[in-house]
């Protein structure tokens, strides 16, 4: 997949199995980034974060700065998507489509998992950690294309392995999210499950 620019992204399998082998790497790159919080001492400003109950907007388990904060990186992870360029007449929904595909995916998953993915996104947007981890200290809402892209090739790139899963694991999550979308499947070439699996896959959507 093309990316716009000097965007970061991984490039992503688009065949149906590297489709479906996201989960695992998402998983995976998550499970050892979410550890990085307590390493640059997130839990110390855990009783500011507190304050930030679950369910922005109608999300499950999503809270405020998490909406934020992926809002402002899924377009950029995404990349050369037509459903992403800022022209697109379904880009707004599309992205909110998406965020609350991925509530719906930390929903389900398990407490532990759940707890990595907020320590990493806690380590991204306090204060105290998220400019010297990341090098951009503003607000997500408030950051440009290229503040982003700088960030995720300084995780990319990074010399600490934790940083590097943490963008891996955010890569993989957020692609998860943006191409589980049916309307995201043409571009890629994706027809979809096997028609015999739609039904069951619709069900529990």
């Amino acid at each position: 997949m093309a990316n716009p620019g000097n965007v970061p992204a991984e490039p992503i399998d688009q065949s149906r199995r590297g489709f479906l082998k996201l989960t695992r790497g998402a998983a995976i790159g998550l499970a050892v980034a979410g550890t990085v919080a307590a390493m640059g001492g997130a839990s110390g400003y855990r009783w500011w974060q507190k304050r930030r109950e679950p369910g922005f907007q109608g999300m499950l388990v999503l809270r405020e700065q998490d909406v934020l904060l992926f809002s402002a990186l899924l377009p950029v992870i995404v990349g050369a998507h037509p459903g992403t360029h800022t022209n697109a007449p379904n880009r707004e929904a599309l992205l909110e489509q998406a965020l609350r595909a991925l509530d719906k995916m930390l929903a389900a998953s398990s407490p532990a998992m759940q707890k990595q993915i907020f320590d990493l996104a806690d380590l991204l947007t306090i204060r105290a950690t998220q400019g010297p981890a990341t090098g951009y200290w503003g607000s997500w809402d408030s950051a440009s294309e290229a503040q982003i892209s700088a960030f995720l090739t300084r995780w990319r790139n990074s010399r600490v392995s934790l940083f590097r899963f943490g963008y891996a694991g955010l890569c993989q999550l957020l692609q998860m999210a943006w191409y589980g979308l049916p309307d995201t499947w043409f571009a890629i070439g994706y027809p979809g499950p096997p028609p015999y699996l739609r039904g069951p896959l619709d069900a529990r959507s």
